[in-house]
């Protein structure tokens, strides 16, 4: 029988949680893992509540792991130290020599492979050298493979072969001499007890696409939507930036894809969607968060500048929103949130294009929860002021100040609440509406 996605989940958990035993013995709960930054490959690798307990149940039944004694919980009662035996340990260094011999996840495996690596004290180099020669014959057999059953116009098999070249990429980064390795900062055993997520805000089983979900706003509400347990589609034009961000939804247990897109032109849009549905059969989720607002005065604005503005401020998210509403309506239904500004509210001289097409989004949000309601529900989110990376080129007086009752500019994981509100159960009764997050801009105006 084919290995699952969820195999694969459960064994990476099992080799976790097996690393971080023989170093740390330690109670059957909750397994956090942080990764120091190290460039573009510090990330957080964790494991869920019902991960672990599968993970442990199975390492316990192939005598890999034996129970060393008890300690009082911090809720009260009893729990049980865990330590490898001695057939664990010769395992999981026969594990941490081998490369990674399945095609999916090579990024994630191989980063826990390295975090094991430095706790045990194991060298890394040869591991490296022999997953890139590995990788690389993996990929040529892909291709050959493909090259007699495909079209060479087929958009999931290019887009694989394109994401094929990125983990290539990935590690020809990592063998660089004086690359920095992910390095093990704090291991963290919780009380499973105390973790709760609120079932208004539970995510648990849902599949969001977040269009821009790369940096700035998109990425906070891609990790916020990931920690509550939904599986991740990050989308946009750089596709190393994706998958940078997929790893560390691939961290905390959940699924991820990264596919770069350009949000303004249909076809690729329409590649985005058949991506997302060959992948995960469905989107319960759709954040159209891809824009751009270059500054300029009216007057000069060009005719080629003026259609990629609206291009990917409003005729792209209009393409994504109406074809994933018309998948969800037919399915189990879903939600959309459409991200505007509050450009699109208030004047705002000198990006008036920008303005004009957000507007349209904050309209056509509407027409589409008309549409598509009851199954679908669509509304809008819009932001005020933000400290995302286009903040960088304000003046230092706007990076302190704005004019807002709040009299500041918001900090990026300050969208989060509104963006979980609109995405999950706690807005079912919720559809059609513009929940403005600008600290309460131009209030009486």
């Amino acid at each position: 029988m084919a290995r699952t996605r969820a195999d694969d989940r459960l064994l990476l958990g099992e080799w976790a949680c097996l690393g971080l035993l023989a170093e740390h013995p330690a109670h059957g709960y909750d397994v956090s893992v942080r990764l120091a930054p190290a460039g573009d490959v510090g990330r957080v690798w964790s494991l869920s509540r019902s991960l672990t307990y599968r993970a442990l149940d199975q390492l316990a039944q192939r005598d890999l792991i034996t129970p060393r004694g008890e300690e009082r919980g911090k809720a009260g009662g009893n729990r049980t130290i865990l330590a490898p035996t001695r057939r664990g340990r010769a395992a999981l260094r026969r594990w941490l020599a081998r490369p990674v011999e399945h095609f999916r996840d090579v990024r994630g495996e191989l980063l826990l492979k390295l975090v094991l690596c430095d706790v045990a004290g194991v060298q890394t180099q040869p591991l490296l050298i022999a997953q890139r020669a590995r990788f690389a014959a993996m990929i040529d057999q892909l291709a050959s493979d493909e090259a007699a059953s495909r079209s060479t116009s087929d958009p999931v098999a290019a887009w694989r072969d394109e994401s094929s070249r990125a983990v290539l990429r990935f590690l020809d980064r990592l063998l660089e001499p004086d690359h920095s390795r992910p390095r093990l900062q704090k291991v963290t055993m919780i009380d499973a007890s105390t973790e709760r997520i609120d079932p208004y805000f539970d995510l648990s089983g849902k599949v969001a696409l977040v269009t821009g979900g790369s940096r700035g706003l998109g990425y906070q509400m891609v990790k916020a939507f990931a920690e509550r347990g939904a599986d991740c589609i990050i989308a946009s034009r750089k596709l190393d930036n994706c998958e940078a961000v997929a790893d560390e939804v691939r961290a905390l247990g959940r699924r991820a894809l990264a596919v770069d897109v350009h949000a303004a032109k249909w076809d690729s849009i329409d590649r985005l969607i058949e991506i997302a549905y060959d992948e995960f059969d469905r989107v319960d989720i759709l954040v159209n968060n891809a824009g751009m607002s270059p500054a300029m005065p009216s007057h000069e604005v060009t005719e080629a500048l003026f259609d990629s503005v609206v291009g990917l401020n409003f005729k792209g998210p209009f393409r994504l929103a109406s074809q994933v509403a018309k998948r969800m309506y037919d399915g189990a239904g879903g939600v959309i949130i459409n991200v505007t500004s509050s450009g699109s509210l208030t004047p705002l001289p000198g990006v008036v294009p920008y303005g004009s097409a957000k507007a349209a989004l904050n309209a056509m949000a509407r027409s589409l929860a008309a549409e598509y309601g009851p199954k679908v529900r669509v509304n809008t989110l819009s932001p005020g002021p933000f400290l995302t990376d286009i903040s960088k080129a304000w003046p230092d007086e706007a990076r302190q100040v704005a004019d807002n009752a709040l009299g500041r500019p918001g900090r990026p994981e300050e969208i989060i609440t509104a963006a979980l509100f609109l995405a999950s159960p706690a807005s079912t009764f919720t559809s059609g509406a513009l929940v403005r997050v600008d600290g309460g801009l131009h209030i009486g105006q």
